[in-house]
């Protein structure tokens, strides 16, 4: 378990790394796609709300799965909770 727990440490940090990356070029490719006309649409808060509920239970059956998927789920759910997501 110990290699799995290496194994997953090393996942989310290069997740971490990737996932600045995406914000990045998303924003950017936002502000290009915008200069061009294209209509972007964002949901409400509540309804991205209502979708994280809905997640969540789901995710709730899925961590029971294998210790793995639960760990990833918690892994999810706290990096959520520190970017202000949940």
């Amino acid at each position: 378990m110990i290699d799995g727990h290496i194994e997953l440490n090393s996942a989310r940090k290069n997740f971490s790394r990737r996932n600045l990356g995406f914000a990045r070029k998303n924003a950017e490719a936002v502000k290009q796609l915008m200069a061009v006309g294209v209509t972007l649409h964002d949901w409400a808060p509540s309804e991205r709300a209502k979708f994280r509920a809905s997640a969540l239970k789901a995710w709730e059956t899925w961590k029971t799965k294998s210790p793995e998927a639960a760990q990833l789920i918690e892994m999810h759910k706290a990096y959520m909770k520190a970017n202000g997501i949940l």
